[in-house]
């Protein structure tokens, strides 16, 4: 009788266990979504991932757009991995509206709030890319990857110490699973960074372009404006043998007949 009031409860409390995804509930939605315009053609989108995300098991996010700022919204990403994105191709001087829904299993999460950029037009005096702080934004590039970097580095390091903590204080079994799960995770974290290294580079391969084109224009504008010199050198010479000749007859003067 007791053997079977122990094997009672084992079944009682197996079937409170979760099975698979069959418990997970729709999450909660993105929050503080920003779209910046950089250029005449981008927009950048950077957003906050949901409370309780990783309890949720929100794997992707999905991003509509509004061409115009209409009210219209049509898909743009179904399945963006990171809590950012880079929209390209766009026209210039228009407006673009943006919102974005987390995915998890259950389904996807309710919209995000809504954000507006316009892309620069023509020569606005919005627009960053000028030829005085290329520089600058050169340096930007470079201190973003950096700290990219540092923060991937700390990241590592933090896991790698709690990974030898954890084994320090378990049995052999525990030990080895401890280690798969801290591979698992460490492979998480190449990933994670991969993206936003990622999303640096196409940053940056945009600024390369407009770069190009900027100081193309510059070049064109510096050729236009640039002295006729040469024309100036032969006004100038004509002047010269004009001044000669007309001198020249005033000492000889011609004879009235």
């Amino acid at each position: 009788m007791k053997t079977s009031g122990i094997i009672l409860s084992l079944l009682v409390a197996s079937l409170a266990i979760p099975l698979g995804n069959s418990f997970a509930v729709i999450s909660n939605p993105p929050t503080n979504l920003l779209a910046q315009s950089v250029s005449k053609t981008q927009i950048n989108l950077s957003w906050n991932a949901p409370v309780n995300a990783t309890q949720n098991m929100v794997n992707g996010y999905k991003i509509e757009r509004d061409s115009g700022c209409i009210g219209v919204f049509s898909l743009r990403a179904s399945n963006n991995t990171t809590t950012r994105y880079i929209d390209a191709g766009l026209a210039s001087g228009k407006c673009y509206a943006y919102r974005v829904y987390a995915i998890n299993p259950s389904g996807q999460s309710t919209a995000s709030n809504i954000s507006q950029a316009v892309t620069f037009s023509g020569q606005s005096v919005n627009q960053t890319k000028s030829i005085d702080n290329l520089g600058q934004k050169v340096s930007d590039f470079v201190h973003k990857r950096n700290e990219l970097l540092k923060k991937q580095r700390e990241e590592t390091l933090k896991l790698i110490q709690q990974c030898r903590e954890k084994a320090n204080n378990s049995t052999g079994t525990e030990r080895k699973q401890i280690k798969d799960n801290c591979q698992d995770l460490m492979k998480d974290i190449k990933l994670k960074y991969k993206d936003e290294r990622d999303d640096i580079k196409k940053e940056f391969k945009t600024f390369k372009k407009d770069t190009k084109v900027l100081l193309k224009k510059a070049r064109e504008e510096i050729k236009e404006t640039k002295p006729a010199t040469p024309n100036i050198q032969n006004q100038t010479k004509q002047e010269d043998e004009q001044l000669k000749k007309e001198n020249k007859m005033s000492k000889n003067p011609k004879k009235k007949s």
